[in-house]
């Protein structure tokens, strides 16, 4: 009765023409029916198991996405902490820099006052 239902719902062949035909040949049909089932079945689980893999990776990817966007927000942090700390170096290097120029004009100042004593004590 099935398979008459098949018949004539997919493939349009009428019943009668179904009951005239030999039972070797019936029983061929029969057993095709019964693998494309199967393959039918198999199918449906393998399309449920893209749906389910597909909706993992979706949420894998939003995941990964916001990692993504943390690590991108640590780096632009410790890039400005990185120009920070190197702002505050050069800052240093300057101000040491100035000291040795004012400890360098001192220095030279104290040369000029030690010349002009020595001038005047030739004099």
């Amino acid at each position: 009765m099935i398979n008459e239902i098949i018949f004539k719902g997919f493939l349009g062949i009428d019943p009668e023409i179904i009951k005239n035909l030999p039972s070797e040949s019936l029983s061929g049909i029969n057993s095709m029916i019964t693998i494309l089932q199967a393959l039918g079945v198999l199918f449906i689980i393998y399309v449920v198991f893209l749906i389910v893999s597909i909706i993992s990776n979706l949420l894998r990817n939003r995941r990964i996405k916001k990692t993504y966007y943390k690590v991108y927000e640590i780096d632009e942090k410790l890039d400005y902490l990185i120009e920070r700390s190197q702002k505050g170096n050069v800052v240093k290097e300057k101000t040491d820099k100035k000291e040795d120029k004012l400890g360098e004009k001192k220095k030279e100042k104290v040369k000029k006052k030690v010349k002009k004593k020595k001038k005047k004590e030739k004099k």
